[in-house]
């Protein structure tokens, strides 16, 4: 059994645990982080999301320190918005991901590092789940050529490679994904984030 006493921090992920359906940020849940944060808690956010689709609930809460986002590959202590750690996609798995994008006719949409630590979303295509997503997260993917920025020398890999698509489109990219990649990524799977109805 665990003594309450010597728990120092709570990581604590945010859809499906400190979010409601629907995105939603109870003031219930914001009464509880907070006062675990007044008890000398440390709360760290974990969370699958890119830091500015984190940042409103993170400041909310009231939460500061290290954050993690993008599944483990990026940490940064905000509120200062320092990068403490990024672990990037390498270019020939974003390669890979682009070329099944393609061949299946599947939204795909990376994040990759930018100047000043910022982070930019990049899509080439302009379906439907660009704006399904940027309504979603208040982020908007810009339009570019993915190939083309891929092989540019100033860039070393991405945050994150996302397919959005019905469940049984992602069913089948699955596999193959693993097939290629093995275990050199962490593949994720979210659900009923989007209505593609």
């Amino acid at each position: 059994m665990i003594d309450p006493n010597t728990i120092r921090a709570l990581a604590l992920d945010l859809d499906g645990t400190l979010l409601a359906p629907g995105a939603v940020l109870s003031e219930r849940t914001i009464r509880a982080v907070t006062g675990c944060i007044s008890r000398g808690l440390r709360i760290i956010i974990a969370t699958g999301r890119a830091l500015a689709a984190t940042e409103p609930y993170r400041a909310a809460l009231g939460a500061e320190g290290p954050m993690i986002y993008f599944n483990g590959a990026l940490v940064t202590d905000m509120p200062k918005n320092e990068t403490l750690s990024t672990t990037l996609l390498d270019k020939k798995a974003a390669e890979f991901c682009l070329g099944l994008s393609r061949e299946m006719g599947v939204y795909c949409q990376m994040f990759f590092p930018g100047k000043d630590s910022g982070i930019t979303l990049m899509t080439e295509s302009n379906k439907p789940e660009r704006e399904m997503y940027h309504n979603h997260t208040g982020i908007q993917a810009k339009l570019v050529d993915l190939g083309e920025f891929l092989h540019r020398d100033d860039c070393s890999g991405c945050f994150k490679s996302m397919f959005l698509a019905d469940p049984e489109i992602l069913d089948s990219l699955r596999p193959r994904l693993e097939e290629q990649l093995g275990n050199s990524v962490y593949i994720a799977r979210t659900y009923k984030i989007l209505n593609f109805q």
